[in-house]
């Protein structure tokens, strides 16, 4: 192949540079950029687009790298002038409407960098858990991902406190509730059972040993008497707390009547009980907002 020269400078000095665009037809994975100094580089899936100037994102575009001292090629900039908050949403995988747990304003490029939890799922049972965008009171896209949690032990919180064992958990007997009355008459030699409300709900007494852990995680000793003051007053606060045990039971609580303490022979051998009754579903966006679990509730 020849090379056209004017003035010095080639115009096709590279062996295909008169070569016919070529279509692409699978997947284009990579695209790298050599041998030059570069002000931008904007890609887009509109083929028909002839502007003079770089469009700006819009659905089509795949990257815009401005190189500004870096190679980002995001439309971070683009989502913040257009979002206003990311809400984290959650729910079982088997079920179809989320639960949103947080909405997190978004105002500068910081506001996308922030972690919250979520310690109200229960063990063994794989969860969906969703980011989506909100512009003004609508949601886009939801990007989600799933998990299956795993843990051991009796775990009590609420909203911003906690605490957990597996010592020499005694659950004694649990009780499905439901109201009902017997009425007897005259004229039936067999009474008639009336149940015309919608209470069922269960309730419990548990026991279990609280010790604190030390520096690496294990169980120790040392201040047992102040970490078991700590959780009777957690207990005894008379706020609802999310109760779950390893084998993926979960219920929404309020602790009932005193705190007690079984002493053992052996010093620091010491068993905590209380009774409680279940008063709310953790898998309820609205119980979790009205028990102060959550501080956003979209039911409804």
């Amino acid at each position: 192949m020849s090379v056209l020269l004017f003035c010095g400078m080639g115009i096709a000095g590279y062996k295909h540079s008169l070569d016919n665009t070529p279509v692409v037809t699978g997947s284009v994975e990579y695209v790298s950029v050599a041998n030059g100094i570069f002000d931008r580089m904007y890609m887009t899936r509109n083929t028909g687009e002839q502007a003079e100037e770089f469009p700006g994102w819009d659905y089509d575009t795949i990257m815009d790298a401005e190189f500004n001292g870096n190679l980002v090629a995001g439309n971070i900039s683009y989502m913040i002038d257009q979002i206003d908050a990311i809400r984290v949403k959650r729910r079982r995988a088997s079920e179809y409407n989320w639960i949103t747990l947080y909405e997190v304003p978004i105002s500068v490029t910081e506001d996308l960098q922030f972690e919250r939890y979520d310690r109200y799922v229960a063990n063994a049972v794989q969860y969906e858990y969703a980011l989506v965008p909100v512009i003004g009171s609508q949601e886009g896209y939801v990007n989600k991902n799933s998990i299956t949690p795993e843990f051991d032990g009796c775990f009590l919180y609420e909203k911003e406190n906690g605490y957990v064992t597996d010592l020499e958990i005694s659950k004694g007997t649990i009780t499905r509730n439901k109201e009902t009355s017997v009425v007897t008459t005259l004229e039936s030699k067999y009474p008639y059972v009336i149940s015309n409300g919608a209470a069922n709900y269960d309730s419990g007494s548990f026991s279990m040993m609280f010790l604190p852990k030390d520096d690496t995680k294990e169980y120790t000793t040392d201040g047992a008497y102040s970490y078991r003051e700590e959780v009777k007053q957690f207990l005894n606060d008379g706020r609802p707390k999310i109760m779950k045990l390893t084998d993926g039971r979960t219920w929404m609580i309020m602790v009932e009547g005193s705190i007690a303490e079984d002493n053992d022979s052996i010093e620091n051998v010491v068993h905590t009980s209380f009774d409680w009754v279940e008063i709310g579903d953790p898998e309820s966006s609205s119980d979790l907002y009205e028990n102060n679990f959550i501080d956003v509730n979209l039911e409804g």
